[in-house]
C-alpha cells in the first residue's frame, strides 16, 4: 500500500536530488553564467511527445524567470531528428550562446564538433542510451552515460528537462 500510495500520490520532497545526476553542477554553472550574462540560450527539442513537452518546459521556466530564450524544434520532414549543423548555424548566427538540448543530442557527434567550431555551449540533456563516443559537449545529463550513479535510469527527456530546470531554480 504504502509504495502505490507514493506511486499515485507523489510528493515533490520525495523527488531525488537533481544534482546527483552527472553534469548536473557544470550545466548549472554555464547556464547561470549565461543568465547573468544575458546571453541568449536556445533549447533544442524534438518534435515528438517528449521533445516537444522539454523544450516547452524549459522555454516556460526561462521565460517566467525572465531570461532571453529561444525555442528550436527541427521540421520532421526536412531537418529530421536530433541536432544538425545548418540550424547550429542558423542559432549561433541569431546570437545565442548556450544550445541546451532535450531529448536528443547524445549521438550527436559531428554536431558537437561544430557547435564547439560555431561558439556554442553544447549542453545536452537525453535519456536515449548512449553507444560507444559520446558527443564533445559542454557537459552531458544522461543518466545512462557512463559513470552517472544516479539511481533513477528511467527519466524521459521531459524528466530530465524538469530536473534540469530545479536544479537552476536552486
Amino acid at each position: 500500500p504504502d509504495a502505490a500510495r507514493a506511486f499515485l500520490q507523489p510528493r515533490l520532497d520525495a523527488l531525488l536530488d537533481p544534482h546527483g545526476l552527472k553534469g548536473m553542477d557544470r550545466a548549472v554553472e554555464r547556464i547561470v553564467r549565461a543568465v547573468r550574462a544575458n546571453e541568449p540560450i536556445c533549447i533544442y527539442g524534438d518534435y515528438d511527445v517528449d521533445g516537444s513537452t522539454a523544450t516547452a518546459l524549459m522555454v516556460n521556466f526561462f521565460r517566467v524567470a525572465g531570461v532571453q530564450v529561444r525555442p528550436y524544434i527541427p521540421h520532421r520532414m526536412n531537418e529530421g531528428y536530433g541536432l544538425n549543423c545548418e540550424a547550429l548555424a542558423t542559432i549561433a548566427a541569431e546570437g545565442a550562446k548556450v544550445v541546451i538540448t532535450v531529448d536528443n543530442g547524445i549521438s550527436a557527434i559531428v554536431e558537437a564538433r561544430e557547435a564547439k567550431r560555431l561558439g556554442l555551449d553544447l549542453i545536452i540533456t537525453d535519456h536515449h542510451e548512449p553507444h560507444g563516443e559520446v558527443p564533445d559537449a559542454y557537459v552531458i545529463i544522461n543518466p545512462k552515460q557512463e559513470g552517472c550513479t544516479y539511481p533513477d535510469k528511467g527519466l524521459a527527456g521531459v524528466g530530465l528537462a524538469f530536473k534540469l530546470s530545479w536544479a537552476v531554480a536552486q
